[in-house]
């Protein structure tokens, strides 16, 4: 081959070597439908784990009736927070949740109602309220069931109507998948009626039938497909009462030792029956 034909043929070669690089570029990025499977696979497999929940409300009359519109009446709002941080650990069935709640009332500052902790090991299961008063009680093993987020939010992602891949982004240095889940309805409303529960000890719960908007957003660690950050925005009615709820839950320390110890003022509250 002349030297005029090795020039002539280099692009050639270029551009296939750039055609492959792309195709294997594009190949790097699996199907929605593995990742799905591959983030529920991994979180069978996960030991141990924290989070954080950060869930923020805005409550207020969705419409005044004619009587309140006669007499110049105001729409109230209330702005809810909650926040609830979760060790849990699988293996040894040990399980510690801290859950604050606080509440404002038409722009006034904030003011706690709720302070709590739980313990669980094993069989044993107990509950440290501390805020409106101080006081120790058993508390039923199911709390597992309301306090185990990431299986909460696998399950959203599980049994959604639809998933959309976003594109990939960094969360505390973890490259992370994006998804957009439109999860179902029934689903949805059995996930919000578990974090009522926590702040009201089973007496509140959610409706599909209540639930006007909503969207969810999941980052799925690329390289290990656990779930590392949720960000949700729902609109909920309730009879006159329009919720306007926003929140982001945070995991990490995934299979990290832990170490959870129910302290013997627990057991020693519940034994005598005497608050502590």
């Amino acid at each position: 081959m002349s030297l005029r034909s090795n020039i002539l043929f280099l692009p050639s070669l270029l551009i296939l070597a750039l055609s492959a690089v792309l195709v294997g570029c594009a190949q790097k990025t699996p199907a929605i439908e593995e990742i799905v499977n591959s983030a529920v696979a991994a979180t069978t497999k996960v030991g141990t784990y924290k989070y954080d929940l950060d869930m923020k409300t805005n409550v207020y009359k969705h419409a005044l009736d004619t009587a309140q519109k006669e007499i110049g009446g105001e729409n109230t709002t209330t702005k809810d927070i909650m926040k609830v941080g979760g060790t849990l650990d699988f293996a040894k069935k040990e399980m510690h949740t801290t859950i604050d709640y606080s509440a404002s009332l038409q722009g006034q500052s904030m003011l706690q109602l709720l302070s709590l902790e739980f313990f669980a090991t094993g069989n044993e299961s107990y509950m440290k309220l501390a805020v409106p008063f101080k006081s120790w009680a058993t508390a039923s093993l199911e709390l597992w069931k309301n306090l185990d987020q990431a299986s909460q939010q696998i399950e959203l992602l599980k049994t959604a109507v639809d998933v959309d891949l976003l594109g990939t982004e960094e969360v505390n240095d973890i490259d992370c998948y994006v998804l957009k889940i439109t999860p179902d309805s029934e689903k949805l409303a059995e996930w919000l009626s578990r974090q009522l529960a926590l702040i009201s000890l089973g007496n509140l719960q959610a409706k599909k039938e209540e639930l006007l908007s909503f969207s969810i957003k999941l980052w799925i660690a690329r390289d290990s497909y656990l779930l590392t950050k949720t960000e949700f925005e729902l609109k909920r009615r309730e009879r006159d009462w329009d919720n306007d709820i926003k929140g982001q839950i945070n995991f990490y320390d995934y299979n990290q030792p832990v170490s959870i110890m129910i302290p013997q003022e627990a057991r020693k509250a519940t034994e005598t029956g005497t608050p502590k």
